[in-house]
């Protein structure tokens, strides 16, 4: 028995100390609990394919890498009112809902098929020159001065 979980639950909404107050109650440890993965065969054909989508991802990566040091499809991205970093590299996942989402600047909602989100709407990403996705500056200036949503400068 674990010596840290001899007493209640702690606040709701606490799923580890719930579920370890669970495990506690019913006698079971975390591994007799544990989701249960079938072993993975490994042999030649194995090891040869992942071997060769591991040369494949890692090609991918640095051709990636490479389009975006040279921005050949400016254009495209600057329309898109997208920085470099999510033009180019970031793969985009979201779970499977409609979801909303106030822009950060100017709080007007957002509706998107998924929960990728940006955050920031097109007028205000394009009217500040900022990624509509991450928020950064579109050409990832870093000392970037002029900061018109921002009323006090010391801010």
């Amino acid at each position: 028995m674990d010596p840290c979980c001899n007493s209640q639950p702690a606040a709701k909404g606490e799923r580890r100390a719930n579920i370890r107050w669970q495990n506690l109650q019913s006698g079971k440890t975390f591994q007799e609990n544990a989701v249960k993965q079938l072993p993975v065969h490994i042999d030649r054909y194995h090891v040869v394919a992942k071997t060769d989508r591991a040369l494949h991802h890692l090609e991918e990566t640095v051709s990636r890498a490479r389009e975006a040091a040279e921005d050949l499809r400016r254009q495209e991205r600057l329309q898109k009112g997208e920085c470099r970093s999510c033009f180019y590299l970031v793969g985009r996942i979201g779970g499977a809902v409609v979801t909303s989402r106030p822009c950060g600047l100017c709080g007007e909602e957002m509706l998107f098929a998924n929960t990728c989100t940006d955050v920031l709407c097109p007028s205000c990403s394009k009217s500040h020159s900022l990624c509509r996705h991450c928020g950064a500056d579109l050409e990832l200036r870093p000392r970037r001065r002029n900061f018109a949503f921002v009323e006090d400068e010391n801010a």
